[in-house]
């Protein structure tokens, strides 16, 4: 799936909805910000996006960096003018409580 800068954000939320049942589940209301019991890494290919930390911190990345993350609450946004595409390997990991 591909972030876009000029995809309406509720096109998305449905297509990500269709291809991956039981995300939006994860997400708050009204928020991009989400937590999932997974272990993440992931890859920028193209363009460029931003990774959001809960505590307010915005990491900008470009293709060839890395994110790993583990049940972290973050999310992902697209402040450029073309499409980014990154590229996960996500595994199960349930969260600790």
């Amino acid at each position: 799936m591909r972030a876009t800068a000029t995809g309406a954000p509720e096109d998305a939320g449905k297509e990500w909805a269709t291809r991956l049942p039981g995300l939006a589940d994860t997400f708050k209301e009204q928020s991009h910000m989400h937590t999932t019991a997974t272990l993440d890494y992931g890859m920028i290919v193209s363009g460029e996006l931003w990774f959001d930390l809960d505590d307010g911190k915005s990491v900008h990345l470009h293709p060839g960096d890395v994110v790993v993350q583990q049940g972290t609450r973050h999310g992902w946004s697209n402040h450029g003018t073309v499409p980014a595409t990154i590229v996960f390997f996500i595994v199960g990991a349930p969260l600790a409580r």
